[in-house]
């Protein structure tokens, strides 16, 4: 670590080798400190008592036992108690009934005949089919009572069906009524009619004239949800014996089945007439015949009335049905809960049912159920809370059902009932325990001795302590070392660089070093022989370096364009002619921006650098020199284009350019005020390359 520099080092810089002792010292310090364990007592009362030569004094005496505790007092629990009950006791097969129960004082509750565990209260639908007892069975704290009721399953009466024909005399063109009684089953019938002549309808009675003589037979189906029956009824129809020379008429429809506000045709015909009325409102019509729409909203029976020549009258008749949609049920529901009472923050089950219904909504913000005839939701209301069920459907007015809950706000008896008990208030059961609360004893000192103090240090026995210093030190060392000699030096070294470069920054790139390194002399290869009391002003390693680099041409510079020839370190190539010739355009043109757009227009690219060097130097800022340079170059684009007045001078020197071309060059300089380039130098030159290479095209 130590090598042959260091005690120069040390002589050179004394003041960091004295802080390197100094740290290393404090480092080693620390270490043995560390290692041995020897740490500040510290005191409970910020006194620290060290170095005290009496005895440290007795413990203390152990503090006092606690109390006994509050003998226990037993709590007896309240027997349980139900009841339980069916909406319907006697039932048909097929049919159901709702099971309602209730319990105060239960834990758990059971129903049997296959239903098993339920809530402590709620309801069920059954559809039994036999009769049976329904037993509900409670347990709890206090014990197990039951309960029960009974539900008596009926045999179903046959369905059954007869029809008659209701007529008198019966004439041709007179209405004859069909009539059919049914029974049994479940109540609910849909008929079906057909017969003789066309007869056919739905309805239980049914009108129909026939216009022909002879037995008339109506064969009705009855149905009765799986169930159905057929029968068969008669009439006799005589025919209309006419006397001679009195009216007579006949009355038919096209259609006698229609549905409400649909259409038929009523048609008729007559003799001996004189005229013609229908009933119904609908008046007098064409005696000798004729038809007539209509659009029956009910079954109706239409009859025409003729009136004779001789004064004799005659009528005749005939009937449309109309068809009704199907007979729905009305829609019914039911909704309860699992436990109507319950304690703030518990759930509670709402189950329901529906039937014939199309829709439920549930209010308090649960909205539209699930299709399906029974479901179960669990709800957590805050305060007591009303649930409505509302269903719907196609057989009449909305059903409405409702279950309450009522929420106690904290736990424990109500209205008279025990601490243990849900009776009254009807809340759960409180719990309490108490728990002795413990102070912590004083502090019998106010100070700590360091016997007193445990021993923190290692253990590593002779050996490992040896090892454990050496490794300890080495590596203060390294760190040390390190620090002195290796990182602070660079540290220095680049600051020095920094200030420097800063230095030359602002200094234009004459900024003096500590100990400047003797470089060669760079080689100048001259074509010619120039005048000697003219200093050359242009070179591309020092009149267009990077501002950020003293020696070097950057990488910008390359891609601009600023140096055509292959430049090595130390070596600058200059070309005398050339120096010459831009010199002197520059005196020719007294103005720099004039001179400036001479050198683009004839493509000379030295001569452009050369003039926005000077430009520089002479304090002229290079947007400046460009924007009078765009300015005068784009009058004269428009003088070529709209006719306007421009510079002479300057249309002369671009009368080489075609329009195409000036406009490219005009295009090209407005670069020069690119704000995305630090400084304007940057931009100028990156314009003048485009503008040059814009003529070129």
């Amino acid at each position: 670590m130590i090598t042959k520099n260091t005690p120069r080092y040390i002589h050179t810089h004394p003041v960091l080798a004295g802080v390197f002792g100094v740290l290393a010292v404090l480092v080693v310090g620390a270490a043995v400190a560390f290692a041995t364990g020897f740490v500040t007592p510290e005191s409970t009362n910020a006194q620290v008592a060290c170095c005290v030569v009496t005895p440290p004094p007795p413990p203390p005496p152990p503090p006092p036992p606690p109390p006994p505790p509050p003998p226990v007092v037993p709590i007896i629990a309240a027997a349980p108690t139900c009841d339980i009950s069916a909406s319907a006791n006697t039932i048909a097969l097929g049919d159901t009934t709702t099971l309602s129960w209730n319990s105060v004082e239960g834990t758990n509750a059971e129903i049997n005949n296959g239903i098993g565990g339920v809530g402590l209260s709620g309801s069920r639908t059954i559809a039994p089919t036999s009769s049976g007892t329904y037993t509900l069975t409670i347990s709890g704290v206090g014990g197990i009572t039951s309960c029960n009721t009974s539900v008596t399953v009926t045999a179903p009466v046959p369905l059954g069906a007869t029809c008659s024909a209701v007529s008198g005399t019966a004439h041709t063109g007179d209405v004859v009524t069909w009539n059919v009684i049914a029974t049994g089953a479940n109540g609910v019938y849909a008929y079906n009619w057909s017969g003789t002549d066309g007869l056919g309808g739905t309805n239980p009675s049914l009108g129909f004239g026939y216009t022909s003589a002879g037995t008339k037979t109506a064969t009705v189906t009855v149905t009765s949800g799986a169930e159905s029956v057929t029968t068969s009824c008669t009439a006799e129809v005589l025919p209309v014996v006419v006397p001679p020379g009195a009216a007579s008429c006949t009355l038919s429809v096209v259609h006698p089945f229609v549905t409400p506000g649909s259409s038929t045709v009523l048609s008729w015909t007559t003799t001996n007439a004189n005229s013609f009325v229908l009933d119904n409102g609908i008046g007098l019509v064409p005696y000798v015949g004729g038809s007539e729409t209509i659009f029956p909203l009910t079954s109706t029976t239409y009859t025409g009335t003729v009136t004779g020549a001789d004064g004799s009258t005659a009528s005749c008749a005939t009937a449309v049905a109309v068809t009704i949609d199907p007979v729905y049920d009305a829609p019914a529901c039911t909704l309860s809960v699992s436990d109507d009472a319950i304690v703030a923050g518990e759930t509670t089950t709402l189950s329901w049912t529906r039937e014939n219904a199309l829709f439920a909504y549930l209010d308090n913000g649960i909205g539209d159920l699930p299709s399906g005839a029974t479901g179960t939701m669990d709800v957590t209301p805050a305060a007591d809370t009303t649930y409505t069920l509302t269903v719907g459907g196609p057989g009449g007015a909305d059903a409405l059902c409702t279950a309450s809950v009522a929420v106690s706000a904290l736990p424990g008896g109500g209205g008279g009932g025990t601490a243990a008990s849900r009776s009254g208030g009807g809340n759960r059961a409180a719990s309490v325990s108490l728990e002795m609360l413990k102070l912590p004893p004083e502090a019998p000192f106010a100070s700590v001795y360091l016997s007193q103090i445990p021993y923190t240090g290692l253990s590593l026995g002779p050996i490992g302590l040896v090892l454990y210093w050496l490794g300890l030190i080495g590596v203060v060392g390294v760190i040390a070392y390190a620090l002195l000699f290796m990182i602070l030096p660079r540290i220095k070294k680049g600051m020095q660089s920094f200030v420097a470069g800063v230095q030359e920054i602002l200094s234009g790139g004459a900024a003096p070093t500590a100990a400047p390194e003797q470089k060669p002399a760079p080689v100048v290869v001259k074509e010619e022989a120039a005048p000697k009391n003219v200093e050359y002003p242009f070179s591309p390693l020092v009149g267009f370096r990077s501002f950020g680099s003293p020696e070097k041409i950057t990488v910008d510079d390359i891609v601009k364009g600023l140096s055509r020839m292959p430049v090595a370190e130390f070596v600058e190539t200059v070309t005398e002619p050339i120096r010459a010739t831009a010199v002197a355009a520059a005196q020719t043109v007294t103005d720099g921006y004039r001179a400036l757009i001479k050198a683009l227009a004839h493509g000379n690219r030295e001569e452009a650098f050369t003039i926005l060097r000077e430009s520089v130097r002479a304090g002229e800022a290079p947007h400046q020199l460009m924007t009078k340079a765009v300015c005068a170059l784009d009058d004269v684009y428009r003088s070529r284009i709209d006719g306007v007045a421009c510079d002479p001078e300057v249309q002369e020197l671009c009368a080489a350019c075609d329009t195409p071309a000036l406009e490219r060059m005009v295009s090209s300089l407005t670069t020069a005020v690119d704000a995305s380039y630090s400084t304007d130098v940057t931009a100028a030159k990156l314009a003048l390359v485009r503008a040059l290479d814009s003529v070129k095209k």
